[in-house]
């Protein structure tokens, strides 16, 4: 597992649950379109997890909500406006805020526990429309597929870099209108997180998180629950990625701010845990 920058580290004892564009690397090249398939996708399993029922689970649930100024849109460039059916700005993706501060796209996981429910199967899905990619933050098991697709009326391009790893494990597609295709993701990245662009369009970036067990999720309006925590005491990881990212019209990657990093403790006694942070306008959270 590779150390990466933006983690809120939250120590939980559980005791029962219920329920820009990155630089170098390939040159994109055009590939084959794909049809999606509905067929679950098997998951590999990892040496180091161990799959077993949690009848005795309880659930592990965070609440991250911003105190600070809404973040300006970036504009879009006026030569690629046709590209994004029209749209001349996009909201700056680094935060995602609700009216009720609600912060979308902070991932919640435990980062200690090797053994417990079994993976989701079937594949993720990401769509790139009105040039920004939905949802902007994933998590899904190491392994599993990326089906991407291409919701606009342009070309667009996807490229994969696992955060500090190496060209090896970059994957770039190409993606004609309406298209969509498959991105292969390894066991090995297990832990990892990897930052996905288009290099077409310098200010679409996301972002994708990697686990070898079921025990994540993403925030959405402020709101993450894990399900079926084994009892015992465990690491509660909390990311959200540097909330100054900037974009100039015309520039060649998106600039980001610094990792935003916190600890707290948690006790998990005999029934579910909430545990309420705040997001504060100095990337700060308490």
């Amino acid at each position: 597992m590779r150390l990466v920058p933006g983690f809120l580290v939250v120590l939980a004892a559980s005791a029962g649950c219920h329920g820009a564009p990155g630089s170098g690397g390939p040159t994109p090249t055009p590939t084959s379109t794909a049809t999606p398939t509905a067929t679950p996708t098997p998951i590999p399993t990892s040496s180091t997890y161990r799959v077993r029922p949690v009848p005795d689970g309880h659930a592990v649930e965070v609440h991250l909500v911003y105190a600070g100024k809404p973040r300006s849109p970036w504009p879009i460039p006026a030569t690629f406006a046709s590209h994004c059916g029209g749209a001349t700005e996009t909201p700056n993706p680094s935060l995602d805020v609700d009216a009720k501060g609600g912060v979308t796209g902070a991932v919640a996981f435990l980062d200690d526990l090797h053994e417990g429910e079994a993976l989701p199967t079937g594949d993720v899905v990401q769509d790139q429309k009105g040039c920004a990619f939905s949802p902007h933050v994933l998590a899904m098991p190491a392994g599993a597929k990326l089906r991407v697709t291409n919701g606009d009326s342009a070309n667009h391009a996807v490229r994969l870099d696992v955060v500090g790893g190496s060209d090896a494990d970059s994957v770039v597609k190409m993606l004609p209108p309406g298209g969509a295709d498959t991105l292969a993701t390894s066991p090995a990245w297990a832990g990892d997180v990897a930052r996905i662009t288009c290099p077409i369009h310098s200010w679409m970036f996301a972002w994708a998180h990697f686990f070898e067990h079921p025990y994540y999720a993403v925030t959405h309006a402020g709101v993450a629950r894990i399900e079926k925590v084994p009892p015992g005491k465990w690491h509660l990881s909390v990311w959200h990625e540097a909330l100054d990212a900037s974009y100039t019209p015309g520039a060649t990657a998106v600039a980001e701010g610094p990792p935003i990093r916190a600890r707290f403790d948690v006790t998990v006694a005999d029934r579910d845990v909430v545990k309420t942070l705040t997001l504060r306008e100095d990337g700060t959270i308490r």
